[in-house]
């Protein structure tokens, strides 16, 4: 069952990742015709390229055990890519996530109503505490000391990792589960804020160097600068909103854990 989940969650990622190529790429080659509303020139140009895929495969006519064979193949090709952007998606997310999740993090740890993580983390002082109390009174990024980010990424991944297997070790099925579903959901928005970042790259590559039939000009340009700037918005408010949520139902479980614990002693 969870490797069929694992399937599923890197086939919608990466269907939503060629789902949004799909549109900015309409976007970008869309060219409005006179006399026409917006939804017919889009289906005009859709039309455009349904026929030279049509044409392209024309020369399978002749051949009628290839004609046969290249649609099974090609639906199979489809769902390995899909799959195999999803899975690219999830490796390369932290790259661009993990900073903005680490600032939602260090926040969320230095909350003053927080003191009962030092109780917990205090049994395990050899292991984790000098992390623990370096990572909360120190930023994050320092121009002097790039090290120190490196470092700091460190401690936040050991943190977070001591605070999921402590739930591992101490809890119920039901909190188990419960966990388990908001650290999926927050996989697929790490791997969404990556599609829409790479959207963003794109979108900005192309118009800026007049790709294909895209007609640079200063409308252009403004606009391979605001569309990218709101999408990395939207990209960086979905991925701390869905972290923030993360923690906070991380730290509530971990709390009651904690609480019982202390009263079977």
């Amino acid at each position: 069952m969870k490797s069929l989940a694992r399937f599923a969650e890197y086939s919608m990622t990466g269907g939503l990742l060629w789902i949004n190529i799909f549109i900015f790429t309409t976007l970008i080659f869309y060219q409005p015709t006179q006399g026409q509303s917006t939804i017919e020139s889009t289906f005009l140009l859709w039309q455009n390229w349904l026929n030279v895929v049509s044409n392209s495969l024309a020369t399978l006519d002749s051949n009628s055990i290839l004609r046969s064979s290249f649609p099974p193949i090609l639906s199979t090709l489809g769902i390995i890519l899909i799959f195999c952007s999803g899975l690219i998606l999830n490796l390369i997310s932290p790259l661009f996530c993990v900073p903005f999740e680490l600032l939602v993090f260090k926040n969320k740890l230095a909350h003053g109503k927080n003191q009962w993580l030092d109780e917990v983390i205090s049994p395990y002082k050899d292991f984790l505490l000098d992390d623990y109390l370096f990572f909360i009174q120190h930023p994050f990024f320092s121009l002097k000391n790039f090290k120190q980010c490196q470092q700091q990424q460190h401690r936040y991944n050991k943190i977070y990792l001591f605070l999921i297997s402590y739930l591992y070790t101490n809890s119920s099925a039901v909190q188990l589960e419960m966990v388990a579903e908001n650290i999926r959901v927050w996989r697929i928005s790490r791997a969404l804020t990556t599609s829409l970042i790479v959207l963003c790259v794109l979108l900005t590559f192309l118009v800026i160097t007049d790709s294909g039939s895209v007609q640079a000009s200063h409308d252009a340009i403004a606009l391979a600068i605001i569309i990218p700037l709101v999408l990395f918005s939207f990209s960086i408010i979905i991925t701390t909103t869905m972290f923030s949520r993360l923690v906070d139902n991380i730290f509530s479980q971990t709390y009651q854990i904690h609480k019982k614990l202390i009263t079977h002693l």
